[in-house]
């Protein structure tokens, strides 16, 4: 990761690791829970809120819904590996997007609010499909 900060621009490394995210949902049990849901974003998104709690998991309206964890979930994030970038957090972007578009069965965008390694107390994200 710090080389890829030294060597790669921004874009090219956000891209990068949201492919990474990308993957890692891929590999997931989690894509097989999303495609129960398959064109049910609103069934989805409530499932997920009894999982990770409501303020975790809320439609905000028929084409938004507001995302987030009340933890970092990714291993190397949570074991307080303090070296890795603020970039890093784009491979969340990436697989929140990956599910999203399992279930959406459409291209979403996801942006990153804040994130857990970059100081705030849970990762949020906005998704629009």
């Amino acid at each position: 990761m710090e080389n890829m900060e030294r060597q790669v621009d921004e874009k090219t490394r956000v891209k990068l690791m949201e492919e990474c995210g990308r993957a890692c949902a891929r590999r997931s049990g989690i894509l097989s829970m999303a495609e129960k849901y398959k064109g049910n974003v609103k069934g989805f998104v409530e499932m997920m809120a009894g999982e990770l709690g409501k303020d975790y998991a809320e439609m905000e309206t028929d084409h938004t819904v507001r995302w987030g964890y009340p933890r970092c979930y990714c291993a190397l994030v949570a074991d307080g590996n303090a070296r890795l970038p603020r970039t890093y957090c784009f491979c969340s972007v990436g697989w929140v997007r990956e599910v999203f578009e399992a279930v959406a069965q459409a291209p979403v965008q996801v942006e990153l609010l804040r994130s857990i390694k970059q100081g705030a107390s849970a990762c949020r994200f906005l998704v629009r499909i």
